[in-house]
């Protein structure tokens, strides 16, 4: 199908379930922005700076379980949404940042074009987890495709795109791909046994749920295993929701209470799950847990 790039990025958001979008219009963007309003499939929300709709897509993707996704425009305003990215990195939260380039013709020639950044997709690479440039019209879709895949797979994370302004607004003859599938992770089976043992054998167990419990949908099966168990379950704060404040077993994120540590001191197995045990979180690494400790996490990387 002939189409221009800025029809090709929306496109390939409406194929992944996209129907909300914040950001800003500008010069270089405005392809986007036109097949935005022809299509109208997609509402955009106006944000005043891109930080703002940076860390609104956060918030959306937070609230909703669904991908947040802002649009900006190249150079200064591109680098406006570090910040914002960089919270949702810290916290495992799935952000697309979709942003123009210059001309193709002049990247990385410093030739001054308005907006121009060097390495502007580099300037990403501490706040992503992955990030890309779509050079051709035709190669959006797969870009994109691509984007998603990696915000779904694994520890869930902020990605970036860029597409160059001339290629928005070029046509070309375009595929839009069906969604990649996204295999869940799965545990070891033998390590679940063990660690399912464990647990029954507990004789004071606790559970330590983080944001993981909520990013993975995973908050009735735990607190079907706390009920099990009669474990109380302590959050972190981005675990709070993980099972609602009026549960019988709901300890909130109350750890560093000093009841609640002399209950963990008491305590023999500790499960946490979908945790990093982060400085906050943890009295600087110092809270003493249970001698036996069961570590659920989707990043190998943190266990």
């Amino acid at each position: 199908m002939r189409m221009t790039g800025g029809e090709a990025v929306v496109r390939s958001l409406e194929a992944h379930g996209v129907d909300t979008v914040f950001g800003i219009p500008g010069t270089h963007n405005l392809g986007i922005y036109d097949a935005l309003r022809e299509m109208g499939g997609i509402r955009h929300i106006l944000a005043r700076h891109e930080q703002g709709a940076a860390f609104m897509a956060d918030g959306y993707a937070r609230a909703s379980g669904e991908v947040g996704v802002c649009l900006s425009t190249t150079g200064p305003a591109a680098l406006n949404t570090l910040a914002s990215l960089g919270t949702a990195y810290s916290d495992s939260s799935p952000v697309l940042c979709i942003a123009s380039l210059i001309p193709a013709e002049g990247i990385g020639l410093g030739k001054g074009y308005l907006h121009e950044c060097e390495d502007q997709l580099g300037s990403f690479a501490p706040v992503t987890k992955w990030r890309a440039r779509a050079d051709t019209v035709a190669s959006i879709p797969g870009v994109m495709r691509e984007a998603f895949a990696q915000m779904q797979s694994g520890r869930p994370r902020p990605v970036a795109v860029e597409v160059p302004c001339d290629t928005l607004d070029e046509s070309g003859d375009v595929t839009i791909p069906a969604p990649a599938d996204v295999d869940r992770v799965a545990p070891d089976p033998e390590q679940v046994e063990r660690a399912a043992q464990l647990l029954l054998g507990a004789r004071r167990p606790v559970i330590w749920a983080g944001g993981g419990v909520i990013g993975s949908g995973a908050g009735a099966e735990l607190q079907a295993l706390a009920e099990r168990l009669h474990a109380p379950i302590f959050t972190t704060v981005l675990g709070k929701g993980a099972v609602a404040d009026d549960h019988p077993l709901a300890a909130g994120a109350t750890i560093l209470h000093p009841h609640a540590r002399a209950f963990l001191a008491e305590s023999d197995v500790m499960l946490a799950v979908g945790t990093r045990f982060t400085e906050e979180e943890s009295d600087r690494w110092g809270l003493r847990l249970p001698e036996s400790l069961i570590h659920v996490e989707i990043d190998p990387e943190e266990i």
